[in-house]
């Protein structure tokens, strides 16, 4: 039981919403360590060893991201269609964003949890059998349907404060590393030009700032910002 608690303790450390600590040869080094405790061997003991680890995680986001990691490791190149299975099993039974992640956590954690976790699985070799593009698309999915679904440019938005506040901040949240995926930064910026689109934006965007200088500086800051969120190329 003790060394249970201790190998839970390590797991909880070891994990982070990029994937373990250390990478693939964390992951497999995470299941050979379980893998003590269980009594099959071969392929059959791995896979139990894998769904004991899996049970252990705090959320589907943390077990996609242990997934995605081991996928790429040796035991990956052997047992890459269960650990692609057990993946699938994860994403598709997740409804809505919150059942992946903690729903209590605020948006910005929430969203660049999801956004390391989408490059994880898109960033090379990873889930087999096209599972990983399933696994990013349902992703892309959930994300967008969180973002309209909690009006989320419209929490953030504030109509009554000035152009330059609101088009700083609403742009600076799409220019962070919250967004990943084709189909939610879409729609943030869909939604941002949006809320921000009106005549002379350029005028409307320094009025009230002093000298020319600050003036171009403040219009600098915020092409770049606009180029960060890939809203221009």
């Amino acid at each position: 039981m003790q060394q249970r608690m201790a190998y839970r303790a390590l797991l909880a450390r070891l994990l982070r919403t990029d994937g373990p600590v250390g990478g693939p040869p964390m992951a497999e080094a995470m299941l050979m360590g379980y893998h003590r405790f269980v009594v099959e061997g071969g392929a059959e003991g791995r896979r139990v060893a894998l769904d004991g680890v899996l049970a252990l995680l705090p959320s589907g986001a943390a077990r996609l991201a242990y997934l995605a990691g081991l996928a790429r490791s040796d035991v990956g190149a052997k047992d890459g269609p269960v650990i692609a299975a057990r993946a699938m099993d994860v994403i598709t039974g997740a409804g809505t964003l919150n059942d992946l992640v903690d729903g209590t956590l605020p948006l910005k954690p929430k969203m660049e949890a999801v956004a390391a976790l989408y490059r994880l699985v898109t960033g090379g070799p990873s889930l087999a059998g096209g599972v990983a593009e399933r696994v990013a698309g349902r992703l892309d999915d959930l994300v967008a349907a969180y973002i309209v679904q909690n009006r989320v440019i419209e929490r953030l938005d504030d109509p009554a404060a000035s152009l330059r506040v609101r088009a700083m901040r609403l742009v600076q949240f799409a220019a962070a590393d919250v967004l990943a995926s084709p189909k939610a930064r879409r729609i943030v910026r869909d939604q941002v030009v949006a809320h921000l689109r009106q005549p002379n934006f350029d005028a409307k965007l320094v009025e009230g700032v002093a000298t020319e200088a600050e003036r171009a500086a403040v219009l600098r800051t915020f092409h770049d910002l606009l180029q960060q969120a890939r809203f221009v190329e």
